[in-house]
């Protein structure tokens, strides 16, 4: 598996978001193995988890995580129309990256393109195994919001 190389950030352009994505997983095994995002902005870990920095509105990040078992869920948040959004992914295609299963949200499909207009301050789904995922933005509005994944 190649090492993931997270960028630095970089000072945003007004009206830049920040999106804290706080873990609350009960699988400690749970690790991050790819990450799609719009060009111009970046990802940085947390202590309790990831932060994703874009320009402005318009802008999303996916990060795709996998456990010991082989399951993987794809968290995904952007800003759409200068309000938050989020979708959780767990049926990742074979050999689908996360930069291709992201791009689906800004297609004509009305199954992906409809999470952005949703605006949805949570979503709940459950994984591949049945357990359930949840993310949940606790912090919705402003330029630096917070969000709560568990899994």
């Amino acid at each position: 598996m190649a090492e993931l190389t997270f960028n630095k950030p970089t000072e945003v352009e007004a009206p830049g978001y920040g999106i804290w994505v706080h873990h609350r997983l009960s699988a400690p095994d749970l690790t991050l193995i790819d990450f799609d995002f719009d060009v111009g902005s970046s990802v940085e870990p947390t202590f309790d988890g990831h932060k994703l920095i874009m320009k402005g509105s318009g802008t999303s990040g996916l990060l795709r995580f996998r456990s010991s078992n082989g399951e993987e869920v794809g968290i995904v948040v952007g800003v759409h129309n200068y309000k938050r959004w989020c979708h959780i992914v767990t049926d990742f295609g074979i050999n689908e990256t996360s930069h291709a299963r992201r791009a689906k949200y800004y297609s004509d499909d009305a199954a992906f393109s409809g999470q952005l207009w949703a605006q949805a301050e949570s979503f709940t789904t459950t994984s591949s195994k049945g357990r359930p995922v949840l993310i949940d933005y606790f912090v919705k509005e402003g330029n630096d919001m917070h969000a709560t994944v568990k899994y």
